[in-house]
Order: structure tokens, then sequence, then C-alpha cells
């Protein structure tokens, strides 16, 4: 988590003026909050939906899958306004043109 934090805050997101350690902590709160979504939607879709809607094949992987996918946009909206943000409290997103 400590590497994907340094690259996030390199390559991802803007510079922003800041401790550090207060970015990293919460960085920490948002993948956590990214890890019990993961969890939820994996065990709710495993145990729950598909044996309702009778879906049979690969249901744990098929569950896993989704739910792994789930936090993408979650996630990147929270460490753009919580985890990264200036401390003006504006985003620090990133837009990365390569010719």
């Amino acid at each position: 988590m400590t590497t994907a934090f340094f690259l996030a805050r390199i390559f991802v997101f803007e510079p922003v003026a800041g401790d550090a350690h207060w970015q990293f902590v919460r960085f920490t709160l948002v993948n956590a909050i990214a890890f019990a979504q993961v969890w939820l939607v994996s065990v709710g879709l495993a145990r729950l939906v598909f044996p309702a809607i009778g879906y049979a094949w690969q249901p744990e992987l098929v569950a896993h899958v989704i739910g792994v996918m789930s936090p993408i946009v979650s996630s990147y909206v929270l460490h753009k306004r919580f985890s990264f943000r200036s401390p003006s409290g504006r985003a620090a997103g990133k837009v990365v043109v390569r010719n």
C-alpha cells in the first residue's frame, strides 16, 4: 500500500502542499473503505444475489471479479477529493497528455 500511495501521489494526482503523513492516513482510510466495498459486493453476490436468481456457473469467481472491479470509480473519486486534496480543499486531479 505504501508503494501505491507514492505512485498515486507522483503519477496520478497533482502534487499538493501538505503533510504526506496525513495524506497517507487518508489514503489508508479510503483503501479500508474500498476493501469493505469489495467484500460486501463479493459476498453479497455469491451468497444472496446469485442463489436467488439461480446463477450457478462459478459464482464465487464471478462475484469476486465484480467485487474487485466495484471500487474503481469510488476509490478514484475519494482519493481525489479526500486523500490528495489540496490544503484549500480543492481536488487534485492530474491530466496527463502524451505526444
